[in-house]
C-alpha cells in the first residue's frame, strides 16, 4: 500500500495544507523573540520554501527547468494567488449588503472561500508556469 496518493491534486491538497499548518504553527515560537509581524512574515517565508519544496517533489512531475525559474514563477504565482484571495474575500463580503450581525460569519466565510478559490489559481499556475516542463512554457528572454 502506497502512503502517497496518485492524483495529483489530492497530493497538492495535502503538501499545501502541511506547508499552511508550518506557517501557522511556526509562527508562535517565532514570536517569543521578534515582533509579531516579522513573525508572521518569516512564518509565511518558511512554509513557502516548505510548499516550494513538498510541490516540486511530492506533486508535479519534474522539469528540466532551472532552479531559479521555478522559485521565480513560485513567487510569481503566490502573489497572483494571494491577489485572488483578497479580490474574492473582499468582493464576498462587499457585494451582498449583510447584516452587521451576520459579519461574525461572514468575514471568515468570505475568507475561507478566497483562500479555497484561490487554491485553484495556485494549483494551475505552478502546474502550467513553476514546475512545467522545459518544453511546455513559452520561450521568454530571461
Amino acid at each position: 500500500m502506497k502512503l502517497i496518493p496518485q492524483d495529483p491534486r489530492i497530493r497538492y491538497i495535502a503538501a499545501g495544507g502541511f506547508a499552511a499548518a508550518v506557517n501557522w504553527v511556526v509562527r508562535f515560537p517565532l514570536s517569543w523573540f521578534m515582533p509579531y509581524a516579522a513573525a508572521v512574515t518569516l512564518a509565511t517565508a518558511i512554509g513557502m520554501v516548505i510548499g516550494f519544496f513538498t510541490y516540486k517533489h511530492f506533486v508535479f512531475e519534474p522539469t528540466s527547468r532551472p532552479i531559479w525559474q521555478q522559485v521565480r514563477d513560485f513567487i510569481g504565482v503566490n502573489i497572483a494567488g494571494g491577489v485572488a484571495t483578497v479580490v474574492i474575500a473582499v468582493a464576498i463580503r462587499e457585494l451582498p449588503n449583510w447584516p452587521a450581525d451576520w459579519m461574525v460569519l461572514v468575514e471568515p466565510g468570505a475568507h475561507a472561500t478566497g483562500i479555497a478559490l484561490a487554491a485553484f489559481v495556485n494549483y494551475f499556475g505552478h502546474r502550467y508556469i513553476t514546475f512545467a516542463s522545459a518544453k511546455d512554457t513559452p520561450s521568454r528572454a530571461d
